[in-house]
């Protein structure tokens, strides 16, 4: 009898097909890499090491405001123009980014804001991998999947 293995990710390790259900195997089977990476605008508010974690180990394709000194000092409707501008969906640390009043859902790809004030950088990674796995699932389907959607990450 041939058994059967399959390689979730490159760097993964083979997978027996007896240690699978029908549903994992089929969506192993189904697997498709996203249509793009993801593209962030990411405002002054997100840390460093986010943009650096995200770049390096999830590929983003991230514009950061933080490497352009113009764009430090300027204010929320105008990183969240620059982000509908140049097609991209807005990382931030900023609650003031959904309030559906001065950032129209569907004047933008979407907007992301990471809510944990006060927690760990483990927590703000861990937040910013699960947004990767929804932006991976949702970039699959349709390239712009995130427009006119906003999401609040919290941490519990």
């Amino acid at each position: 009898m041939v058994k059967k293995t399959y390689s979730v990710h490159p760097k993964s390790r083979q997978i027996d097909e007896s240690e699978l259900s029908s549903r994992e195997l089929k969506d192993i089977l189904s697997w498709r890499p996203p249509k793009r990476k993801p593209r962030i605008y990411a405002d002054m508010d997100v840390p460093k090491y986010l943009i650096d974690y995200a770049r390096d180990k999830l590929k983003w394709d991230i514009f950061c405001v933080r490497e352009n000194d113009e764009l430090m000092e300027q204010h929320d409707y105008y990183h969240f123009e620059g982000a509908k501008q140049l097609k991209r969906i807005l990382l931030s640390f900023d609650d003031a980014f959904l309030n559906n009043r001065r950032f129209k859902l569907l004047e933008t790809d979407g907007i992301i804001v990471f809510s944990n004030p006060g927690k760990s950088q483990l927590d703000s990674l861990i937040m910013l991998i699960r947004v990767n796995d929804l932006l991976i699932d949702l970039l699959r389907r349709d390239s712009r999947a995130m427009k006119g959607i906003k999401i609040k990450m919290t941490t519990t």
